[in-house]
């Protein structure tokens, strides 16, 4: 059996790839989110039926698996928007304040103990993700983008905070029902959207990288994902995740062709260097 930090570190590589894997995608931002949802509930749904009949669940577990469902899903509509307006780059480095909104909480309900040398490691990642991914600042004069983005944010540290109140050995089921209800929440706001749904030939268009994304990325992904949150402290958590765009810039230079400067090569080394060290430092005080 893996351990949570190996199993998160996956997940969040695997998660690392889902910006390249859309870029083979030639469907709206609204229809690959539903789409990757839909492939990734379907790609689990054999292996929880297997276990429904000896599956129990709380119901303070079952509205923590729903509600945390509930945030993935408006956490994306939001920041596929925000994407077209502001870009990918600069919704991200919004995007990924969610981690250090779960710390903030954790830290001022006292629900958790977090190191003042944690804090430092986490100031030093966040710099870090900046010079990887925030070198451009016209995006400031884009409030309405900006405003999604951090809605975005705000629901996924919603999504964290609700995935570690998460108590069930049965993980086939548990990311079923989050990617459910995740799938629900977008299904309800995508008659709202600016797309209808995408043609049968769009899909077979693109239909190897959106197996790739709903299977690997979504499905696999969310599997170990949630396996290992519940288990883990919410500076491993929130510290760690700034693995993932790490491995989105280095995934897009080597596979987009994307330019990574030297101001971005000294900020990889600071987002791998302060998640590792502020993660050695939350294992050394359990």
């Amino acid at each position: 059996m893996k351990s949570p930090e190996f199993l998160h570190l996956l997940s969040l590589f695997l998660f690392g790839f889902n910006g390249v894997t859309a870029a083979y995608i030639h469907l709206s931002s609204d229809q690959i989110v539903i789409l990757r949802l839909l492939i990734g509930v379907l790609f689990l749904l054999p292996f929880s039926l297997r276990f429904i009949k000896t599956f129990s669940i709380t119901s303070r577990t079952l509205a923590a698996t729903i509600s945390a469902g509930f945030f993935m899903g408006i956490s994306w509509i939001f920041l596929y928007s925000a994407y077209r307006h502001i870009g990918v780059s600069q919704a991200s480095v919004i995007y990924y304040f969610g981690p250090v909104l779960v710390m903030a909480v954790t830290a001022f309900t006292r629900t958790e103990q977090i190191h003042s040398t944690q804090w430092i490691c986490l100031i030093i990642a966040l710099c870090g993700l900046f010079l990887c991914i925030g070198q451009n600042s016209s995006w400031i004069q884009d409030s309405y983008g900006i405003l999604k983005a951090c809605a975005s944010a705000l629901c996924y540290a919603g999504m964290i905070l609700c995935a570690r109140q998460i108590r069930t050995e049965n993980n086939f089921m548990s990311a079923f029902l989050i990617l459910a209800a995740a799938l629900g929440t977008v299904a309800a706001y995508f008659p709202f959207g600016q797309n209808g749904l995408p043609t049968f030939s769009a899909v077979m268009e693109s239909a190897i990288p959106l197996l790739v994304l709903g299977i690997v990325n979504t499905g696999f992904s969310c599997l170990l994902y949630f396996r290992a949150v519940p288990k883990l402290s919410a500076a491993t958590v929130s510290v760690v995740g700034y693995l993932e765009p790490l491995t989105a810039v280095v995934a897009a230079t080597l596979f987009l062709s994307e330019p990574l400067t030297a101001l971005q090569i000294i900020g990889i080394s600071m987002l791998f260097g302060g998640a590792a060290a502020a993660q050695r430092i939350g294992c050394r005080n359990v």
